[in-house]
């Protein structure tokens, strides 16, 4: 049995290899810890939000002259090719959006450990936020519009560093490589750094795309099927010193697919590879392990059709560790057997079940955000008495970080068990109203996301077994 770390001393393993710089590397925002993972994040966040403010003062980071010939007849480029019609990906297939990007992913522990699904089209349909084209258009929306977009969309679809979302201020990136967030319509992210699998859906025109990786150095090699690789630097080689954005700079780009439609990006040959063979049915995919479609196919149940567009979801395999040992480094600073104690009292004597994986989901309707949980059980476990066990410790836990209860930062709006793809699973549904504006407090309030809680490895409510299984 795989039981879902979350002990201080399992961390993502760095392994040395060619051109790798002192173990340095992009991380994806994860539930590793929030010293790691949110880092970018909070980053872009406060750059992004800076030049808002003060964009007419902020400077441009110096690059070569070089480069800056390249982007110069980049622009010219570019502006022959967008009067060519752009080739998009709808993402709609037989199943879900988020199926059909886990069809990428192949069935390997690597990937399926921590798994990330945004997708920004129905984020911007659901919020009533118009699609940006760059980021000046930032300016165009109007305050309440521009913080939604600045603080809750990265929170509710976790958009992954590849796409420079902390670099908005400072860089270009589509002069660099044809394509940026703002041309994107979903994303997947899988894995652990340095192997790192992103599979994005986006509405650029694919020769677009070509022409700018070529002028930034990209070496070009055909795939087959359909698609082509484009790749710089040796595997896993970080780009320090070297006339790259910073996007690149440590690798996350060396490696960049470009099918119809979608992108296969990653630090390696091997793992675009890998990707194309899952796809296409060489070695099978996380859309056909059996919790993975079930927690897919949970997070779009008919039953939850009026809480609007499944806008974001993160699942993991396994299951979340019984060991307290957890929460050391948290802000309490108790010791270890007060903290079995107070995990005792909260799970009670109702035991959840063992599970298979996790899926968080996160959908989006005018007024309210939804919080979906589906717990993926084993064949013949009863799904409905574990989603009642799931609704009372939600009630009773109290957040090891912030020591308040959960419970205060969402109404439950339904919970039950169901069938998914053949499997029990519990499906328990949180609902959040959208901030009131308040003239007195500008921006968009503050909505909890399931990302929170992950980062801070705060999910003791998901220890499989009861109180008297804590030792």
């Amino acid at each position: 049995m795989h039981f879902y770390p979350l002990s201080p001393g399992h961390f993502p393993h760095v392994s040395r290899r060619k051109g790798e710089s002192g173990g340095i590397f992009q991380v994806l925002p994860s539930f590793w810890g929030k010293d790691l993972g949110w880092r970018a994040v909070s980053f872009a966040l406060f750059s992004v939000s800076k030049y808002i403010t003060r964009s007419r003062a902020a400077k441009r980071r110096k690059v070569s002259e070089s480069m800056k010939q390249y982007r110069g007849w980049m622009g010219l480029l570019l502006a022959a090719l967008l009067l060519v019609p752009g080739i998009a990906a709808t993402g709609q297939g037989a199943e879900s959006p988020l199926l059909d990007l886990l069809r990428f992913v192949p069935d390997e522990p690597n990937y399926a450990e921590f798994v990330v699904y945004g997708d920004l089209a129905a984020w911007h349909a659901s919020w009533d936020v118009p699609r940006l084209e760059s980021l000046a258009d930032l300016e165009t929306l109007d305050d309440l519009a521009a913080q939604q977009w600045l603080f809750t969309l990265p929170r509710q679809t976790v958009p992954p560093d590849v796409l420079g979302l902390q670099y908005l201020r400072s860089e270009d990136m589509r002069a660099f490589y044809g394509f940026d967030l703002f041309t994107v319509e979903r994303f997947l992210t899988a894995g652990q750094p340095p192997d790192l699998l992103n599979v994005v859906e986006h509405r650029q025109n694919p020769t677009v795309i070509g022409a700018a990786l070529e002028i930034t150095g990209y070496e070009v090699e055909p795939l087959g099927e359909g698609a082509t690789l484009y790749g710089i630097l040796e595997d896993y080689e970080s780009g320090l010193g070297r006339d790259l954005p910073r996007v690149g700079m440590l690798g996350g780009l060396n490696r960049i697919a470009v099918l119809d439609g979608r992108l296969l990006i990653a630090r390696a040959t091997a793992i675009v590879q890998g990707a194309l063979e899952a796809y296409q049915g060489e070695q099978p995919s996380l859309a056909e392990n059996p919790a993975f479609r079930a927690g897919a196919a949970a997070l779009n149940d008919p039953s939850l059709d009026d809480t609007g567009e499944l806008v974001g979801a993160i699942l993991l395999s396994g299951m979340v560790a019984a060991d307290p040992m957890y929460l050391l480094g948290q802000p309490q600073g108790t010791d270890i057997e007060t903290l079995r104690e107070r995990l005792r009292e909260q799970l009670g004597d109702r035991p959840l079940p063992v599970y298979d994986a996790l899926a968080f989901g996160t959908r989006h309707t005018e007024g309210a955000t939804y919080l979906v949980l589906a717990v993926v059980f084993l064949p013949e476990t009863d799904a409905a008495e574990a989603a009642e066990v799931l609704v009372e410790r939600l009630n009773n836990y109290v957040s090891v970080y912030t020591q308040q209860p959960v419970s205060g930062q969402w109404a439950l709006d339904r919970s039950g068990g169901i069938e998914a793809e053949g499997r029990p699973v519990a499906l328990v549904t949180l609902r959040v109203d959208d901030p009131v504006p308040d003239p007195d407090r500008p921006g968009p309030g503050a909505i909890p996301a399931w990302l929170d809680m992950i980062l801070r490895r705060d999910l003791g409510f998901l220890v499989p077994g009861s109180a008297a299984d804590i030792e």
